[in-house]
């Protein structure tokens, strides 16, 4: 079952690849779509497609920012003398001019700032970091990542679930109110239409009055909206209660035409009293838009 997914998230720990530790750093934030950034070793760029392919199946949308860092190499893993003996090898093959201008210790000094020449058997660690050994490794780490963007996403649901209790409390007001509305600007009308006769000493049949208010609560029916905006509403619960895929996606929709319905309600109603209920509905749907943005 598919839960809430925030498109917020970090991770870190370490990736081992041979006999090889590189430490890692994942950030992903809010994007329309997949983006991918990284900063990695030289020897990991083989596996930049690999990596890229495997961290869109998990995570499907966001910025993802990595950062990869090989662990430098402790005094305590080789002695000292295995050490000294691997600079010195290194060292013959420097340039004569090196050995001519420089001191051991200078020549020793460039040598251990180079991480790459620290190790013996070059061949075998180009061997050790494939495409395959590294997606393996970086793996778990996506996925601790993905854990954590769900977390995030349980949060945000908690606010969808005020968003959505809010928007059902102002509908169910506007349609408890809604029969005194009506009943008041038809009192007006009756009013006008009397003032108007008695003032121009007009007769107008009744029959006439009756058409001209019927056309005008035409005009002002919110019937339609009231039940397509219960339609939305219960669309956002359904995605509360079991989320797609395309989360984000079905949420900024549901924005769109909560907008559309709550700005005709206030068009139509036309009653002091309730525009402020209308005015505020609309800036709960703001702010479900706001948090739309942050879902897968």
């Amino acid at each position: 079952m598919n839960t809430l997914t925030s498109m917020t998230g970090f991770a870190a720990g370490e990736m081992k690849v041979g006999s090889r530790t590189f430490k890692v750093q994942l950030k992903s934030v809010n994007h329309r779509f997949f983006e991918f950034r990284w900063r990695a070793p030289r020897e990991l760029f083989a596996a930049e497609n690999t990596m890229r392919a495997l961290a869109k199946q998990i995570l499907r949308r966001g910025s993802l920012d990595i950062l990869i860092e090989e662990e430098k190499v402790s005094a305590q893993d080789q002695s000292i003398d295995a050490y000294v003996n691997s600079l010195l090898d290194l060292d013959s093959q420097l340039p004569n001019r090196m050995h001519n201008q420089m001191s051991l210790y200078e020549r020793f000094d460039i040598l251990i700032r180079n991480a790459d020449l620290w190790r013996n058997n070059a061949t075998v660690v180009n061997e050790e970091v494939t495409p395959e050994a590294v997606s393996r490794a970086f793996e778990s780490l996506l996925q601790s990542l993905d854990q954590d963007r769900k977390r995030e996403g349980a949060a945000l649901a908690a606010q969808l679930k005020t968003i959505h209790a809010h928007l059902s409390k102002y509908l169910e007001k506007i349609a408890a109110e809604l029969p005194n509305v009506t009943k008041e600007w038809e009192t007006t009308l009756y009013a006008k239409y009397e003032a108007l006769t008695s003032e121009k000493n007009l007769t107008i049949p009744e029959e006439r009055i009756a058409q001209e208010i019927l056309m005008i609560a035409e005009r002002r029916d919110v019937a339609e909206e009231i039940a397509r905006t219960k339609v939305h509403l219960g669309h956002l619960e359904e995605i509360l209660k079991a989320p797609p895929l395309d989360t984000g996606k079905k949420l900024d929709f549901l924005c769109q035409e909560l907008h559309r319905e709550w700005t005709t309600l206030s068009n139509k109603i036309q009653n002091q009293g309730l525009a402020r209920v209308t005015m505020d509905a609309k800036l709960e749907v703001e702010k479900l838009r706001e948090q739309a943005q942050n879902f897968v």
